[in-house]
């Protein structure tokens, strides 16, 4: 009885540190992100750190735990060049840069939050 009651409690399952390879038209990128991924998914977010800060920052104040608890698989990255992803050899459009992140972390229709940049 206690087993199942302490698995009523939780939420999401831990949270999944991993780098990501991101394949780019003139080289390949591997992306440090942070994951969390609910019991049952709504939906899928993806967080963007500020100049200051990285994908460490959303896991520190809470909101990849919390967007998890409410049911939606969240996902917060290191832009390039910041925190534990390196920096691009070539220009690329960012744009086209967070589009491919985003297929390569099969990420459907994701709500986008940045902090101020």
């Amino acid at each position: 009885i206690l087993f199942s009651y302490i698995l009523s409690q939780i939420q999401c399952l831990p949270l999944e540190d991993f780098q990501q390879s991101v394949d780019l038209s003139s080289e390949s990128l591997s992306v440090h992100c942070i994951r969390s991924v609910p019991l049952h998914k709504k939906g899928d977010v993806l967080l963007l750190h500020g100049a200051k800060f990285s994908a460490k920052t959303w896991e520190t104040v809470g909101t990849l735990k919390a967007l998890s608890d409410a049911g939606f698989e969240a996902v917060a990255i290191d832009l390039p060049g910041y925190g534990s992803t390196e920096a691009l050899k070539f220009d690329h459009q960012p744009h086209t840069v967070l589009i491919k992140i985003m297929k390569s972390l099969s990420l459907s229709k994701p709500a986008i939050i940045s902090a101020s940049m």
